[in-house]
């Protein structure tokens, strides 16, 4: 009777072997795929989003976002400024601001002027017709990116109105690096554009020490940016020294700033629309 043939030891070990080998070699190429996938992904919804915020400022007839906002009711009834308080905002109203233009803004997006109907935001608890100007978002349609969506990480994209005004403090939107890419961006001198908020870090990559942290072109129609795949903003952190104190009238992050590791600070992988060099993709490689 002829008898079944298995496998020798040594040839399975050879298989295993094999295997191993092959899933060290596929396996990280294969997450790098699928990060920087997601960061394109990102990118690309970012860019989606600028262009419907271009019609509906070209729609409303208006010269930028900030015309569709009732400033006086944001100014007084959310951050509880009167006529004589500067406008210069505290940490947790910048962050406040942070999430009313982008839960408004998201609303706009996908309702048009159907939000002047009464809604309220469920996060704010506060009608978008309280802080909205009227007249001027009658003009919009009923909508304009009603699909708009969460990030590949599960967050809404920030989205902030520009251009950035002087308020107090320099502009909290960063370039995590300038590169060879970005020496023609404006402000650029010599390839660099820092200010008294750009630091000093050690690059991880090549253990050097880098500026980080450059600040965004303040004219953008919107400030639009993902938390990227760490999920917190690396946006508007402007210390790399706890013991030094903050600027006067400049903001700090949405989170405790011990709790964001040093290579995100000053915008790192926060993927957004202000930095054409893409200098987050170094994240996601």
């Amino acid at each position: 009777m002829k008898r079944n043939k298995g496998f020798t030891l040594v040839e399975l070990l050879v298989v295993m072997a094999i295997i191993s080998i092959l899933a060290a070699i596929i396996v990280p190429n294969v997450a790098r795929y699928i990060a920087r996938g997601r960061a394109t992904r990102a990118l690309g919804d970012i860019k989606g989003i600028e262009l419907a915020l271009t019609k509906m400022v070209t729609d409303a007839n208006v010269q930028n976002l900030n015309y569709l906002f009732n400033a006086d009711n944001i100014r007084r009834n959310i951050f509880n400024f009167d006529d004589n308080t500067p406008y210069v905002m505290t940490p947790q109203q910048f962050q406040s601001a942070i999430k009313l233009y982008t839960n408004t803004l998201y609303a706009l997006l996908r309702e048009g002027r159907r939000v002047l109907d009464g809604r309220t935001d469920p996060d704010l608890g506060i009608s978008y017709a309280s802080i909205l100007d009227r007249d001027v978002v009658m003009r919009l349609g009923v909508g304009y990116l009603e699909d708009i969506a969460f990030d590949p990480w599960g967050n809404l994209y920030n989205i902030y109105p520009g251009p950035w005004a002087p308020r107090g403090g320099p502009i909290p939107f960063r370039i995590y690096i300038l590169g060879e890419k970005e020496k023609t961006l404006p402000g650029v001198s010599g390839g660099r554009r820092s200010d008294s908020l750009t630091f000093q870090t050690t690059d991880p990559e090549t253990n050097l020490e880098i500026e980080v942290g450059f600040p965004a072109d303040k004219g953008k129609l919107a400030f639009i940016w993902s938390n990227g795949a760490n999920m917190i903003s690396g946006q508007a952190i402007y210390n790399s020294n706890l013991a030094n104190p903050l600027p006067a009238g400049s903001y700090q992050g949405s989170q405790n700033y011990a709790d964001q590791e040093e290579e995100y600070k000053g915008g790192g992988d926060d993927i957004n629309n202000w930095d054409p060099g893409q200098s987050w993709m170094r994240f996601y490689s």
